[in-house]
């Protein structure tokens, strides 16, 4: 499990940068191509190194999306509704993560592979939607001269971040 987040963490950055360079439609699509291809994956049975790296890819799949998904809502939606937007996509996270977990429990073992299927179809829907429905949105089109600037309200919501997605991984 923990390689999926590792992968995730390690590539934010990277691939956040990535897209600001080359456009976040790119890295949102690959993204979900990544994770689609690590899903079905997991209908080979790899063993247990095999498992790790799946998850891994399945991580690096995940913060492309997310990541490109976040950076997306900043570029095209405007100051005074972003608030609302950035809520409903990360609640539209939390309850994937939420469901997930559930669908897993029903499903059983002998039905991982129709989840793991299925996750993989989701994610090819999701990446051929985004090329057919969002238009390319060049980050250059709407750069700011803005840097990131480092101070108290950014090191406290880091942090909250990072308390919030412990007692997560916890739980």
């Amino acid at each position: 499990m923990s390689s999926f987040f590792l992968a995730s963490v390690l590539l934010q950055y990277p691939l956040g940068h990535l897209g600001d360079r080359i456009g976040h439609r790119p890295i949102l699509v690959g993204g979900l191509a990544v994770y689609s291809v690590a899903s079905l994956g997991f209908l080979l049975n790899p063993g247990d190194g095999g498992y790790v790296a799946l998850r891994a890819l399945q991580g690096a799949g995940a913060a492309g999306a997310q990541v490109a998904s976040f950076a997306l809502v900043g570029i095209v939606v405007p100051s005074e509704r972003r608030g609302r937007a950035y809520s409903v996509l990360f609640a539209s996270t939390l309850a994937g993560a939420a469901v997930g977990p559930l669908a897993g429990s029903l499903a059983g073992v002998s039905g991982m592979g129709t989840l793991f299927t299925v996750t993989a179809i989701t994610s090819t829907l999701a990446g051929v939607w985004v090329i057919v429905k969002l238009p390319a949105v060049r980050a250059a089109d709407h750069e700011t001269k803005a840097r990131l600037v480092v101070n108290r309200m950014l090191v406290g919501v880091i942090i909250a971040g990072m308390v919030g997605g412990l007692i997560q991984g916890v739980y």
